[in-house]
């Protein structure tokens, strides 16, 4: 045999083993899909039980009633009321050592720097209180978190609105 035919016998075997070789690669990985799809034991596909896909890293939101993941941007926006809504949760939360989950808000009033409104704390607590927040460096704080005696004098000369008072303070004279 000849060089030249060498060559053509070893270039022919060798197309020929490619050829094997990503015929039995191909059958295999449709294989393996096809087992995949058939699995009902699938990594990663455990759900809660309002359906949020954990792995992908989604969690039930109470308010939005809606599977989010917490550092995405929601596609529906908070407005200015739920925004302030969390921010006082959030002053109660690390007051109380309570969960923001435990924590319902209900604003009644609100003006520009001053809030007035009721919350409960705890989960299926009854009843709860009243509470004044005002706007104070960019953020709000608690000056009457429902606990004791409303402070009406203090709460007048630190600027709160007569309308937010009329149903915890005796009118002015």
């Amino acid at each position: 045999m000849t060089k030249k035919t060498i060559l053509w016998i070893v270039l022919f075997a060798v197309i020929a083993a490619a050829g094997l070789a990503t015929g039995i690669y191909f059958s295999m990985k449709g294989k393996q899909a096809e087992d995949l799809s058939q699995s009902k034991d699938l990594i990663g596909g455990d759900r809660d039980e309002h359906g949020c896909l954990i792995a992908a890293g989604y969690s039930w939101d109470e308010e939005r009633k809606e599977c989010v993941r917490p550092w995405e941007q929601s596609a529906k926006p908070l407005t200015d009321e739920e925004v302030l809504a969390d921010e006082l949760k959030q002053l109660f939360a690390q007051k109380y050592a309570k969960s923001k989950d435990e924590i319902k808000i209900t604003i009644n009033e609100r003006t520009p720097g001053f809030v007035y409104g009721g919350v409960t704390i705890g989960e299926g607590a009854e009843g709860g209180g009243i509470f004044y927040a005002m706007l104070d460096k960019g953020g709000y704080r608690l000056v009457f978190d429902g606990n004791g005696a409303v402070d009406c004098p203090g709460l007048r000369a630190l600027g709160f609105p007569e309308t937010m008072l009329k149903n915890s303070c005796d009118p002015l004279p």
